[in-house]
């Protein structure tokens, strides 16, 4: 400490904190050589920075804890609060706020629970506010009508096709029987001209046994 060009020893530090609604401590320091600093850290961290700012770039110190307690502040009665002390009331206090909300939640869940509002599976879905169509809604119901339309035309098509694949089967199964009809009508119309034919012979012989009856014996001595 005795090798610096200014020591902390040949300056006079008044160091005035005043205290902020958030628990932060604002420090001005009044320097003969520098003129006056505002700064917001911890009156240890702005010693250590000034001493650091003063040290010459050939010049390698380590600055310990006992040195730096040395360092004379002067701060205002009633002001100093710790840190650590401030970030557990801090802590204790928002812990307190979330049981709190959480009780009054728990309380709110039970009264709707009685009402009959609260389900045990889900909330019911809130209904979205109404809002004007744009161009993409107008664009969706183009392509649904026209899915629907599609459908049905194709629906419409597979009825025509089924209808007149059931039309053509029925005039072919009334071809085919038609012919099987024409057919066993020509062999019956057959079978009536033969048996006609074997009748008229058969008649035929027999009025010549009548006339001659010894031609077949004289026919057969010669």
């Amino acid at each position: 400490m005795a090798g610096l060009p200014m020591t902390l020893s040949q300056q006079t530090q008044l160091v005035e904190n005043t205290a902020q609604p958030g628990g932060q401590l604002q420090a001005q320091v009044k320097v003969q050589a520098g003129g006056s600093v505002l700064a917001t850290v911890n009156p240890h961290t702005q010693l250590q920075a000034q001493l650091q700012q003063q040290m010459q770039p050939g010049l390698h110190l380590q600055l310990q804890p006992q040195q730096q307690q040395q360092s004379q502040v002067m701060l205002q009665p009633g002001q100093a609060v710790s840190p650590p002390e401030t970030i557990k009331t801090d802590f204790l206090f928002v812990c307190e706020q979330i049981l709190r909300i959480e009780s009054q939640v728990h309380q709110r869940i039970s009264e709707l629970r009685k009402e009959g509002q609260w389900s045990a599976s889900r909330l019911p879905k809130l209904v979205e506010a109404s809002r004007p169509k744009s161009h993409w809604d107008y664009l969706l119901e183009e392509m649904q009508w026209m899915a629907a339309d599609f459908a049905q035309e194709r629906r419409w098509k597979e009825a025509a096709a089924k209808k007149l694949v059931r039309t053509c089967a029925r005039y072919h199964q009334e071809k085919k029987k038609s012919e099987e009809r024409s057919k066993k009508e020509r062999e019956i119309h057959l079978r009536h001209i033969a048996s006609t034919i074997a009748r008229e012979v058969e008649f035929f012989w027999s009025n010549i046994e009548q006339v001659c009856p010894f031609i077949p014996v004289f026919i057969c001595l010669n």
